[in-house]
């Protein structure tokens, strides 16, 4: 863990290839957080049954469309994206959901990962800046845009 602590950490002296290193950790996550949306999707079993399937569906797949963006990026600064998962498994902070949840434990469980994730992206925008990367940071801005919508709405559905 705390390798995966030090990964996010501003680098003033740093390189494109160190961002892309920290994007393959953001895309990591950025699965695992797809994945679990999934789980949620898949499992959900509560009174607001439809509209917690329905909003899991949603962000399922906005959370897939992002993942092509933060790979197609890592690409773009000369780097190749290692898409196994064993590979993925290194770099995986958020948590799996290993039991069953009902309703409000999925939605506690997902808002929990979103704060954490939102906050690693937005330690790596602050690096893209500072490297003068701009279309790395507009990437993530856009990203972040999402996942702050997402985390609103799963708020919302917390009683």
């Amino acid at each position: 863990m705390e390798v995966r602590e030090n990964i996010f950490q501003m680098t003033k002296s740093g390189s494109k290839l160190q961002l892309a290193d920290k994007l393959e950790y953001l895309l990591a996550d950025h699965i695992a957080l797809y994945i679990k949306t999934l789980h949620c999707h898949w499992n959900v079993v509560d009174p607001r049954f439809h509209s917690l399937h329905e909003m899991f569906e949603e962000q399922y797949i906005s959370l897939t469309n992002q993942n092509d963006l933060i790979a197609e990026r890592i690409r773009q600064l000369n780097k190749k994206v290692d898409a196994s998962v064993m590979a993925f498994s290194k770099k995986i902070s958020i948590q799996e959901i290993h039991q069953e949840l009902n309703g409000n434990e999925m939605l506690s469980s997902l808002i929990e990962s979103y704060e954490q994730h939102i906050s690693d992206m937005k330690n790596v925008f602050e690096q893209s800046e500072e490297e003068n990367d701009p279309s790395t940071a507009d990437i993530l801005t856009e990203i972040l845009r999402d996942l702050e919508k997402n985390l609103w709405m799963l708020r919302s559905h917390q009683p």
